[in-house]
């Protein structure tokens, strides 16, 4: 490994070469630093605690089915996020996208929808 980092050492070589093929930026935590992917490690703390321990799945399909379910319908509509406020995710990008729209508005683009598409275009 010498002084460098080496991705590969970390993950199977297929999956590597497969994320490189599709032109895929690998962002993976060096070894002794877990803080690099801290919001996804909470995610994936909150998708098992929430989700996947309360659960004994059928098959892939059913665990597949439970987990869409809960990311749309529970995670995004209904979780609170400290980070947004505490606001749902689809409730806190619903009014971003109030203010940009009025925003744009104001600075006289045009007819509404016109308005609208800019503000979707400048969704984060």
């Amino acid at each position: 490994m010498g002084g460098g980092f080496d991705l590969q050492q970390y993950a199977a070589h297929g999956y590597v070469q497969l994320l490189q093929e599709a032109q895929v930026q690998m962002s993976m935590a060096a070894k002794g630093t877990p803080t690099d992917n801290a919001f996804v490690e909470r995610f994936m703390r909150t998708l098992k605690e929430e989700e996947v321990y309360l659960h004994e799945y059928r098959d892939l399909a059913d665990a597949r089915a439970h987990i869409g379910r809960f990311l749309e319908e529970v995670y995004m509509c209904k979780r609170l996020h400290s980070s947004l406020g505490y606001l749902p995710p689809a409730e806190f990008e619903a009014q971003w996208q109030a203010e940009q729209l009025a925003i744009v508005s104001a600075a006289g683009f045009g007819d509404s929808q016109s308005a609208t598409a800019l503000a979707e275009v400048s969704a984060p």
